[in-house]
């Protein structure tokens, strides 16, 4: 705890590349590395267990979606949340048009908006909100073929899976907080506004648009985009 790297906020580039500064004061070379997530084998274990009670076969398209995500902000955490009932939407068209087993995937603090998808939904995905631990999550979005999730966690737990991804962004900069490493394997979704990104120097000013930059992201942006990353 003797050394640090003086800065007010993250700006135009990952946050990734800010930490890796600390390396220098250890005489490491700084170069691009990707971060990996180990699996426990008994929450894969655990995880086949509850797939295989739900009815997903081996080889079905699993489909995972984060409908909450982003609780470091706590009470705030909706101010980057698409809303839960365009996921309920997604969820429905994922299982009618492209016949994917769908998962729902969060902590406690996600169960409402778990709850508005798991209600509105005309097909009924798998609900897992709330009911795995942090080594069980990790588990269950390495089953998946593809995570559609907010900014947060477990973006990055996908990301260091090596699963692909399809995140949406609001006040949020992806440059900064986004998948990392990018690439071909991840798609951000976002909307242009001259205001977006809001979200600066670890500060959020009072949004005047009613989160104008998330609401208009449709449905048909979000699944057209789950569509071609499917192809890749």
């Amino acid at each position: 705890m003797t050394d640090k790297v003086h800065l007010s906020g993250y700006t135009s580039r990952h946050v990734v590349e800010y930490y890796r500064e600390l390396l220098k004061f250890l005489d490491i070379p700084v170069g691009e590395f990707p971060l990996q997530i180990g699996i426990a084998k008994a929450s894969s274990d655990r995880i086949a267990r509850l797939l295989n009670y739900e009815g997903v076969a081996r080889g079905d398209l699993l489909i995972g979606i984060a409908p909450g995500a982003g609780g470091s902000w706590g009470r705030d955490a909706h101010l980057k949340q698409w809303p839960p009932l365009k996921f309920a939407q997604l969820a429905d068209r994922l299982s009618s048009e492209l016949n994917a087993q769908v998962i729902i995937l969060g902590d406690k603090l996600d169960k409402a908006a778990g709850d508005v998808l798991m209600n509105a939904s005309r097909v009924k995905p798998i609900d897992f909100v709330g009911k795995t631990s942090l080594e069980d999550l990790v588990a269950a979005i390495a089953s998946l073929r593809l995570l559609i999730t907010n900014d947060g966690g477990p973006l990055h737990i996908a990301a260091g899976l090596g699963v692909k991804t399809v995140s949406i962004f609001g006040p949020v900069d992806e440059k900064v907080y986004g998948p990392y490493p990018g690439g071909k394997g991840h798609a951000v979704i976002s909307a242009s506004l001259d205001c977006r990104p809001c979200y600066k120097n670890f500060r959020m000013p009072f949004c005047d648009k009613d989160r104008e930059c998330l609401k208009r992201i449709t449905v048909d942006n979000v699944f057209n985009k789950v569509k071609e990353m499917l192809k890749r």
